[in-house]
């Protein structure tokens, strides 16, 4: 979910912020939950842009992954695995650092 990258929802020291970067500046983590929305994004259309963002995946799963670990602001990207072929998959990246903060926030511009 964007909302907390994006959406200023937060009144903090005196001015509105979206909840990752109130919490960044409030020195809390962040974990993020539901990253591939309960499989949906496994296998459906993503964002438009979110593929040229984040090149060289191989499947979506891995793409909203990359987008939710990347999250500025973020400390962690929960995700759930219902097979050893979705768990290789996940894991896979662990190979690539997480994305840019320029990357990510590109697609909102």
């Amino acid at each position: 979910m964007s909302q907390g990258m994006a959406f200023r929802s937060q009144p903090t020291a005196g001015r509105r912020l979206p909840a990752l970067a109130a919490a960044k500046s409030l020195g809390l983590a962040a974990f993020g939950s539901s990253s591939i929305l309960q499989g949906r994004l496994a296998t459906a259309d993503l964002a438009p842009g979110l593929e040229e963002a984040f090149p060289g995946f191989e499947t979506p799963a891995q793409r909203a992954l990359q987008f939710a670990r990347s999250a500025p602001g973020g400390t962690c990207a929960l995700v759930g695995a219902s097979s050893p072929e979705h768990a290789r998959e996940d894991f896979a990246l662990c190979r690539v650092p997480p994305a840019t903060e320029d990357a990510v926030m590109g697609l909102f511009r």
